[in-house]
């Protein structure tokens, strides 16, 4: 899926497919919305908003001293090193295809759909699968406990009608949410790997693809030698140098908004 939409290229393979993968969760949302237990999730929502809102502090310097389980450490330091891994090229990929667009609708952008997006996801499928555990109609801590969370993501969806259609639909939208991964991925390290690439110009389609290919077969690989630890820890390592790279990101993007403005009128000619 991932290679046949980065051989098309931006516009007519990664474009469409992002769209249709965001009108397909944004159904499934509703869908699960509608099909749950509706007034649960609207009175936990507003609830898990005020919670959030008086414990946001709290929350910021929580190290949890007393049970001392490493959960907050270990996921705090693996989610720093993960994005410090997607940094570089993601940057890279929202500059290619966000031409002819403010600074302050770019950021607003990534960071309000963005949030907007976690926020629906969790307040909708979280909520769902804590009514499911507090009426006990699914065990889902149970779930959890003997396999993953993956697991009892299926199992909350198996609770609903339509159980497999919910669980097909939901299979398919994950795996595209993945395909527009590498495939942002993929153009991005293709056209970094391009030399005198014009910045209207695509890199060749045999190159999309073999970094398409590359970036797949890295994280089959880690899952099937380590499982997740091995992956957690890759990811760490591989994420400490990009430290420093983006200190001089920073840096030289400080000095090309000093650099690149638009025309300054000046006052006093009016």
């Amino acid at each position: 899926m991932f290679g046949t939409s980065v051989w098309l290229g931006l516009k007519r393979g990664i474009k469409r497919l992002s769209d249709f993968n965001m009108v397909l969760a944004f159904v499934i949302l509703v869908c699960v919305l509608l099909a749950s237990d509706t007034v649960f999730l609207l009175k936990m929502a507003i609830n898990s908003i005020g919670h959030t809102l008086q414990n946001t502090v709290a929350m910021m310097f929580w190290t949890d001293p007393i049970n001392d389980t490493g959960f907050i450490e270990d996921w705090t330091i693996f989610y720093w090193a993960w994005w410090l891994a997607y940094g570089p090229y993601i940057g890279i990929f929202v500059t290619r295809i966000s031409k002819g667009r403010s600074l302050r609708e770019v950021v607003l952008g990534m960071l309000g759909m963005g949030s907007m997006g976690v926020w629906l996801f969790y307040l909708i499928i979280g909520n769902h699968s804590l009514g499911l555990q507090l009426s006990g109609e699914v065990d889902v801590l149970g779930v959890m406990a003997e396999s993953d969370g993956n697991q009892a993501i299926i199992a909350g969806l198996d609770a609903l009608p339509g159980a497999t259609l919910f669980i097909v639909a939901f299979i398919f939208l994950t795996s595209i949410f993945t395909a527009t991964t590498y495939d942002s991925a993929s153009y991005v390290l293709s056209a970094s790997a391009t030399q005198s690439l014009k910045p209207s110009e695509d890199p060749a389609r045999w190159h999309r693809v073999f970094w398409a290919c590359a970036i797949a077969i890295l994280p089959i690989g880690l899952m099937y030698a380590g499982g997740l630890k091995t992956a957690q820890t890759v990811v760490l390592v591989v994420s400490l140098p990009l430290v420093f790279t983006f200190w001089l990101s920073g840096i030289s993007l400080f000095k090309s908004l000093k650099e690149d403005h638009g025309e300054v009128l000046d006052p006093s000619a009016t």
